[in-house]
């Protein structure tokens, strides 16, 4: 009797198995649906299982909806006259109605191992000193020139009227206009000395007199000159000029003196939270 019962219970378990009998497991635990209109509200019944839904922590692209709103950035890649080679331009646009801190913003090449940062700038700038910074905030219109490399004079800085007079000893590219003030050029002074006058106008904008004076030349008259015709003597006299500032920066990065190879490069530009703004090619 024990091996009869024994071999039905077999067969039973054989059935269950080609019927789907482990499947009816797993269905059961699935939600039902109620019979649809008439019959029934068609609404979903039964408990819904339980999913591990794994969280993602990407890095959105601005440009294509990441939820930060960079349209009052414009990104170019100019090419520079006198090297021929195309440099980073980073600009407020003139309509938007906010201003833009670039600080803490990277920089890099698909040949560059890592970013590049932003840091901070100085926007006084004087020769000679240990000048404060700040961080680079672009005012609507206003432009920075990102450069590989480090600075001529070790520090980023704003371009203002008086900048020209960098370019008297440290190579800048892209060069500084030479239009700074100029006490004889400009007539803001009357020289009543024709011999001081006729001097002062030799001096061309922009240059220290870093030689020795004339014989001629008056005390008075080398005191008018260096009041006037050097780097921090012109930042000090203009500084509260309403066109003082020339709506520019100049950015160093540091590192080597270019992107990528000679053949140019893919530059991509992320704001200060690792969010890609967008890529230019160099």
């Amino acid at each position: 009797m024990l091996m009869e019962a024994l071999s039905w219970l077999f067969v039973l378990w054989l059935l269950w198995v080609f019927s789907g009998g482990p499947s009816r497991i797993e269905e059961s635990k699935k939600p039902f649906l109620k019979p649809p209109s008439p019959l029934n509200t068609g609404a979903v019944y039964g408990i819904l299982p339980e999913t591990n839904t794994p969280v993602f922590d990407f890095k959105k692209d601005i440009r294509v909806g990441g939820g930060i709103d960079y349209s009052n950035v414009s990104l170019s890649s100019p090419i520079n006259q006198e090297t021929g080679q195309r440099i980073i331009e980073i600009r407020a646009t003139s309509n938007s109605k906010k201003s833009l801190n670039i600080t803490g913003w990277s920089v890099k090449g698909i040949m560059d191992k890592k970013p590049r940062v932003i840091g901070r700038g100085s926007q006084i700038f004087y020769q000679g000193k240990v000048n404060p910074e700040q961080e680079i905030i672009l005012y609507p219109g206003e432009k920075a020139i990102i450069l590989a490399g480090d600075s001529p004079v070790g520090a980023s800085f704003k371009v203002n009227k008086c900048t020209g007079y960098l370019g008297q000893f440290q190579v800048f590219v892209p060069s500084f206009l030479q239009n700074c003030p100029h006490v004889g050029l400009d007539a803001t002074v009357g020289i009543t000395d024709g011999i001081c006058s006729q001097f002062i106008r030799s001096i061309p904008r922009c240059n220290a007199f870093i030689h020795d004076y004339p014989m001629n030349i008056t005390s008075e008259c080398k005191e008018l000159v260096e009041a006037n015709l050097t780097h921090n003597s012109c930042v000090a006299n203009h500084i509260k000029d309403s066109d003082f500032y020339k709506g520019e920066w100049r950015v160093y990065l540091g590192g080597s003196d270019s992107f990528g190879s000679k053949d140019g490069d893919i530059v991509t530009i992320y704001d200060r939270d690792g969010n890609k703004i967008d890529s230019i090619i160099l």
